[in-house]
């Protein structure tokens, strides 16, 4: 599931790790890094997903967009770097799962529409 996404997102990690291995530094050990990614990651683990209208329901009802729930962590966290909660808002959307008793048909359709998604979002 999701093998096309996930070698892409490989693909896009490897060159960035590269570039960060030249100037001798891990982004993942970085506290803020890792600050951001605990964060978004307990925020978004209260939130349900609905690929098919490209929106993050959040626990009040919101539904967003990637970039508007980007927004709104960034609101309640000003001191964590846009693009750093954005990777990790795409990094969540990635890992998301839909309900164990989805057939294998419904999974295969829920990375699809995850895949555009993201996609089109990064264009």
């Amino acid at each position: 599931m999701f093998k096309k996404l996930k070698r892409r997102l490989f693909e896009r990690f490897l060159i960035d790790d590269s570039v960060e291995w030249t100037r001798g530094s891990d982004d993942t050990e970085d506290p803020l890094f890792i600050e951001v990614m605990d964060v978004v990651s307990s925020l978004l683990d209260k939130a349900t997903l609905n690929p098919r209208k490209r929106k993050i329901i959040w626990p009040d009802g919101q539904k967003l967009s990637i970039n508007l729930s980007v927004k709104r962590i960034h609101d309640q966290h000003p001191g964590f770097p846009h693009d750093l909660i954005e990777t990790n808002v795409i990094d969540w959307l990635v890992q998301t799962i839909p309900s164990k008793c989805a057939t294998e048909r419904e999974a295969d359709e829920w990375e699809r529409l995850v895949e555009k998604w993201i996609g089109s979002h990064e264009r």
